[in-house]
């Protein structure tokens, strides 16, 4: 069914539709042995993992933070340039280059982040069995 080799099962169980209960339960210490989970590292970078698996938000989130930065940037260079200080012509350029470079990593997020979903290769649809 789903042909990716690179899965990541909290993800893909609500894309497929399976439904989620929830139970509670004792939590028991080892008797022996250590665990080999490595903590709070470990647990950010399966996030990361699961953020790029199922998510196209930081091709995205990319350009977005770029284009507040070129946003503050910008209001920076105009507020000193009405106040009357000198404003060097590499800020200007350097202000072009990040608008241009902000636009380009939008539209190539956008075109990679369809090849992306085209790749996985995932069904249009999923039919539920019933037993």
């Amino acid at each position: 069914l789903l042909k990716e080799r690179n899965r990541f099962s909290k993800g893909l169980f609500p894309w497929i539709g399976f439904k989620t209960k929830y139970f509670e339960y004792k939590n028991i210490k080892r008797a022996f042995g250590k665990s080999k989970w490595g903590g709070r590292g470990q647990l950010f970078l399966y996030a990361l993992d699961g953020i790029i698996s199922c998510s196209v938000l930081p091709l995205v989130a990319v350009p977005i933070f770029m284009a507040i930065v070129f946003i503050i940037i910008s209001f920076v260079i105009f507020y000193k340039w009405v106040c009357g200080d000198h404003v060097d012509g590499w800020t200007l350029i350097m202000c072009l280059m990040l608008f241009s470079n902000t636009v380009i990593f939008f539209v190539l997020g956008q075109y990679i982040s369809k090849i992306y979903i085209e790749v996985k290769q995932r069904p249009i649809y999923v039919i539920k069995q019933e037993v």
